[in-house]
């Protein structure tokens, strides 16, 4: 793989993972399925989904008056073969579950600090999520208690 081609995979990989928060803080979670692999696995801690049905399922489920902001940063991919990847990235989520909108006050933190360890395949698609774990740092919490 040349420079320019590594350079594209990094960005194409990149991509991804913003569209993962867009599409988790926007919807449709349907959409999330297009992300990852037919054979992908997402998981954290003890919750684990394998392939697009359960992933649709987790993606795709109602989240009533919910709203969210995944805030992703420190983004590091590495190429590890011509159709492979890794990658490092950090994530802050925000999260708000009443109706109606709401000037914050000092107790709207984030919910969850952690990170994402993804694994990228590249597809007849293009690249494509073949793995997420996802690790929390630190949680509020009052976070825990809902």
């Amino acid at each position: 793989m040349n420079d320019d081609d590594r350079a594209a995979a990094e960005r194409a990989c990149e991509k991804i993972i913003t569209r993962y928060t867009h599409i988790a803080d926007f919807g449709p979670g349907a959409e999330m399925v297009h992300l990852f692999t037919d054979d992908a696995v997402w998981e954290s801690g003890e919750d684990r989904y394998e392939g697009q049905a359960e992933l649709l399922a987790f993606f795709g489920r109602d989240r009533g008056h919910t709203k969210s902001r995944h805030v992703s940063s420190n983004v590091a991919v590495t190429i590890t073969g011509d159709d492979e990847a890794e990658a490092l990235s950090y994530f802050t989520l925000y999260r708000y579950s009443e109706e109606k909108p709401r000037v914050p006050d000092l107790d709207d933190q984030p919910v969850i600090l952690g990170e994402y360890r993804d694994v990228f395949r590249r597809t007849a698609d293009g690249w494509r999520i073949a793995s997420r774990q996802a690790g929390v740092g630190f949680v509020r919490r009052s976070a825990l208690k809902g």
